[in-house]
């Protein structure tokens, strides 16, 4: 580790409490999908694979967070030096 992570270990009453959720998470879950049948669930499972999918490989490769590659979040703020494309500088 780097510095920068953590390992949390939840207490016993902790993965207690994650288990309920998880188990309250896929009750939910095969309420809303029970009237569907099996040719939408079908359909459902191979978008979603298909999806995990695409998210796979556009995952970086690299857990180093110094050389991943990283989409700055658009609010954050510009790096020095920095100007947008479309405006123009009178310095």
């Amino acid at each position: 580790m780097d510095g920068r992570r953590f390992l949390l270990t939840p207490s016993p009453d902790g993965l207690h409490r994650l288990a309920a959720a998880t188990d309250a998470r896929r009750g939910e879950w095969r309420g809303r999908l029970d009237g569907w049948s099996t040719g939408e669930l079908a359909e459902f499972v191979t978008a979603l694979t298909r999806l995990n999918t695409d998210l796979e490989r556009r995952r970086p490769t690299s857990h180093n967070p110094r050389t991943r590659t990283r989409r700055p979040h658009p609010h954050a703020p510009r790096p020095t030096g920095h100007r947008p494309t479309g405006h123009l500088s009178l310095e």
